[in-house]
């Protein structure tokens, strides 16, 4: 997944709460999904296509964080977002 490109998916929707951000694809038969913490700032960061090494490497940075710990954590929210139709992959 490393060499994976991702953005927000153009028809998500979503809108910021005091404690998370909630998104939610258009599409009628999948559950919005909350989005808080350090996944609040990778959904900031997927406004533009990001492969997974740039997002881990913004990310460390933004949290003091290692960016290979910081990419093993972040590679299932991405696979679930993208199962959510809210992230997609990018060829």
């Amino acid at each position: 997944m490393a060499g994976t490109r991702w953005r927000r998916a153009p028809d998500a929707l979503w809108r910021e709460s005091p404690d998370a951000l909630i998104v939610k694809a258009p599409v009628s038969d999948v559950e919005p999904v909350a989005v808080s913490g350090a996944a609040a700032h990778l959904w900031d960061l997927l406004a533009e296509p990001h492969t997974t090494d740039e997002l881990a490497e913004a990310l460390a940075e933004l949290h003091h964080a290692d960016a290979d710990v910081v990419r093993t954590d972040i590679e299932p929210v991405l696979a679930s977002l993208c199962d959510h139709h809210v992230v997609e992959r990018l060829p």
